[in-house]
């Protein structure tokens, strides 16, 4: 007991030394971390401005203030120290990221230039991080945005392949993260959806129902790993909804509804249902008690 305290008090006077000789940047940009974790976002932000101006050729610096200007919503602000950041560090993983998420932050939800904008910097993420599980989800729901929009049927089918080809990388990243496995089924039936209604080649119908059957095992997938949760007929319910099914994707959407686990106010919020939003059926299954 008393050797561990001598242990102890050792190692908090080697760290008070190290913090004694640290650079000017280092110690506000530990006092800045601190404050964050607090979501001390304005006392962050000023340690991490003195990091700043004790070396301003510091990318990390600029990283850190952009996300503390981010958390108090001051988007320009982190956009311009994003910005500053990728000149100083052109490969920036954090500076890529966080500049897409004030892009996308900046705009609608949805809107088509900012994900064109911000998809170069998720890009530039994965070169840097192959296996960053969160930014192959999330761009491959930008690429599926800006497939949708795309008139030309070849290229849409690419942009969904892209889509896929992300998710399927993420599934091999963390097989055991559970969402991976929802979002691959929803994008493998936008995918056969999209072949479904072009005029291209007999194949592509092929296709399309080799798609159905690998959304159905995605699904049958979280199953195993997640039995009795919600989010699997609630999977079948949104894949069926994607598929033009309203009667079936109702029917699975009461099921996932009746599970202990069930969110109805994910329902509320999906726009993969906006078409049944004035169906008595869907506002009956969806009403708070």
């Amino acid at each position: 007991m008393f050797a561990s305290r001598i242990m102890k008090f050792a190692l908090l006077l080697m760290l008070a030394a190290w913090v004694g000789c640290a650079p000017e940047e280092a110690k506000h940009k530990a006092a800045g971390n601190v404050l964050f974790k607090r979501k001390d976002f304005v006392g962050a932000e000023r340690e991490y401005r003195k990091a700043v101006a004790a070396k301003p050729r510091d990318a990390g610096a600029h990283v850190l203030l952009a996300e503390a200007l981010f958390n108090q919503q001051r988007l320009g602000d982190a956009r311009a120290e994003f910005e500053q950041a990728l000149e100083l560090k052109p490969k920036s993983p954090d500076a890529h990221k966080g500049l897409a998420e004030v892009l996308l932050g900046q705009a609608p939800v949805g809107d088509a230039a900012a994900v064109d904008a911000a998809l170069p910097h998720l890009d530039a993420v994965l070169a840097e991080r192959p296996g960053d599980l969160v930014t192959l989800v999330y761009s491959a729901k930008l690429v599926a945005m800006k497939a949708a929009r795309l008139p030309d049927a070849a290229a849409k089918l690419a942009a969904f392949d892209d889509a896929v080809a992300r998710l399927e990388r993420a599934r091999r990243v963390r097989a055991a993260e559970l969402a991976v496995h929802y979002e691959l089924a929803v994008m493998l039936a936008k995918r056969a959806a999209a072949l479904r209604v072009a005029q291209t080649p007999a194949d592509w119908q092929a296709r399309a129902s080799a798609d159905d059957s690998a959304a159905t095992a995605a699904l049958s997938e979280l199953e195993r790993r997640a039995p009795g949760s919600y989010v699997v007929p609630y999977g079948r319910a949104v894949t069926a909804m994607v598929a033009g099914k309203s009667d079936e994707a109702l029917a699975a959407l009461g099921e996932a509804l009746a599970r202990p686990d069930a969110q109805a106010e994910v329902a509320l919020a999906d726009s993969h249902f906006e078409g049944l939003r004035g169906d008595p059926r869907f506002q009956a299954l969806v009403k708070k008690p």
